[in-house]
């Protein structure tokens, strides 16, 4: 299909069991892609831009923007049909059901509805069946570190066997009713503040503004900042400076800076800021700090 990049992440899924695939679409008209489906497999689709169509002879079902849709049947042929002059961005499972009870057995409790379909025995059951949901925080982050895994290439069966049983930990449960509402929230927070946490890790030399923060948490700057000090104990800006100065620390104890280039790393313009901000925090002032641990605390 022209303009259609598959980019296989891994796996095949006769012998792997699964396959992980991103898939980036341009398209100048309308495209449609036809796949396959064996009842011994299942779809997920973890979609990250602009929605499409998923459908077959009889199901019609649009797979929307930030959400992620299961699709599982019996040996049906289905079209996934994009609209044109369009960007698209995906990754797709294709998940086999023989890895699926490995991690999941029948019994277990709490199964939700495409899990139940995809396990049992399906002779009453419909030729097909689809489900799906927004793509919460979590997921989100989920998808975005699948292509580019911080590890060796040796370790990728490992790491993408791991992420695909995490994807099933998160989907395969029917807790949207049982969860209560307060626990509900206490989990929203939590991953809120995480990511507000690891954007600020990532980009403590130049960190975003408070409102590119709350636009990627999806909350305004006010309650962000809130929900941030009462579950971290302190405010953003005090966080920032903490991973700042251990960061700092870390560069002056390996030897990798001197002072004033660990102070520019972590995103201090002043080098006297730096220092000021360094004692009160460790007590010690960074040209002397590297000195005060001892030989045996530089090594490595």
């Amino acid at each position: 299909m022209a303009g259609l990049r598959f980019k296989p992440l891994f796996g095949a899924d006769a012998i792997d069991g699964f396959k992980v695939t991103r898939i980036d679409l341009k398209t100048a008209g309308a495209k449609t892609w036809e796949m396959n489906n064996s009842e011994n497999f299942l779809d997920i689709w973890l979609n990250l831009k602009n929605s499409f169509r998923l459908k077959n002879n009889t199901v019609s079902k649009n797979i929307e923007e930030n959400s992620i849709t299961f699709v599982a049947s019996r040996n049906s042929k289905i079209s996934i049909q994009f609209e044109g002059n369009s960007i698209y961005k995906c990754f797709h499972f294709k998940i086999g059901k023989e890895f699926i009870s490995k991690c999941i057995p029948i019994t277990s409790g709490s199964l939700s509805p495409i899990t139940q379909y995809l396990l049992s025995n399906r002779s009453k059951a419909p030729d097909i069946m689809c489900s799906s949901a927004p793509l919460m925080l979590t997921l989100r982050e989920f998808a975005t570190g699948l292509e580019r895994p911080p590890i060796m290439a040796v370790a990728k069966s490992l790491f993408y066997t791991a992420k695909t049983q995490e994807l099933l930990a998160y989907t395969m449960f029917d807790t949207g009713k049982k969860e209560l509402f307060c626990s509900r929230q206490k989990r929203v927070i939590n991953e809120r503040v995480s990511r507000i946490k690891r954007l600020l890790r990532d980009q403590m030399a130049e960190p975003p503004t408070l409102k590119q923060m709350a636009e990627s948490v999806g909350c305004s700057q006010y309650y962000m900042s809130r929900i941030f000090s009462k579950e971290a104990g302190m405010t953003i800006p005090q966080y920032l400076r903490e991973i700042r100065i251990e960061q700092a620390a870390e560069l002056l104890r390996t030897g990798k800076c001197n002072v004033t280039e660990a102070a520019f790393e972590v995103g201090y313009n002043s080098p006297s800021h730096f220092s000021q901000a360094f004692c009160q925090k460790l007590g010690v002032c960074p040209a002397l700090y590297s000195k005060s641990l001892g030989p045996k605390s530089k090594a490595g």
